[in-house]
């Protein structure tokens, strides 16, 4: 049986991927060290991610990497590394999404291993963001950059590693304060 998104969940898409892509233009990435950047704009997608699943929030992920695209804020250089770097990593944060049940029955319930889930599903969805962002940095990057082959496995692994830990632990220190202030966040109304 085929389940439909209703009309709140699909405003909750769109409201949510439009603030994804405003915290990304207007909130400047952290940058401790050349080619590792760390944000905080994923924040709305994991909080769609623990309200409604995988599918809306890969849905809302996609979308913000659309706005990117058709705005100019994405760096494209081939048409394979466009729909890797801004479709589908982004989409991935939705992993995150797989966690939705417990952390909304835990952290509702006020328990303290829902933070740590929610933490463990923020990584979770972040890093798979990021193994996006390293096979594009090493099949695409690393020849515009000129590192040698063997250097750019490494090149690539390293700051896209390091941006996916460090933004994921920047969102999951946001979105812990989040939900022990206002748990009810994540929870579905309908």
């Amino acid at each position: 049986m085929e389940k439909k998104l209703s009309l709140q969940v699909m405003v909750e898409i769109a409201l949510l991927a439009a603030l994804a892509f405003v915290i990304d233009l207007f909130i400047p990435s952290i940058k401790p060290i050349p080619s590792v950047y760390l944000n905080f704009s994923m924040i709305p997608i994991f909080i769609l991610a623990f309200r409604r699943g995988v599918i809306p929030s890969a849905i809302a992920g996609m979308i913000w990497g659309l706005l990117q695209i058709i705005t100019g804020e994405a760096w494209i250089l081939h048409p394979i590394q466009v729909i890797m770097e801004y479709i589908i990593a982004l989409a991935f944060i939705g992993v995150a999404g797989l966690f939705k049940n417990r952390i909304q029955k835990e952290v509702i319930a006020d328990k303290k291993s829902g933070l740590i889930i929610t933490v463990i599903a923020i990584l979770a969805g972040s890093l798979s963001r990021y193994f996006w962002h390293f096979l594009a940095g090493y099949f695409f990057w690393v020849d515009i950059l000129k590192i040698p082959e063997e250097k750019g496995f490494f090149f690539s692994f390293w700051t896209n590693g390091l941006s996916g830990i460090g933004s994921g632990i920047f969102c999951a220190v946001i979105i812990g304060l989040l939900l022990t202030t206002s748990p009810r966040m994540i929870k579905q109304s309908l």
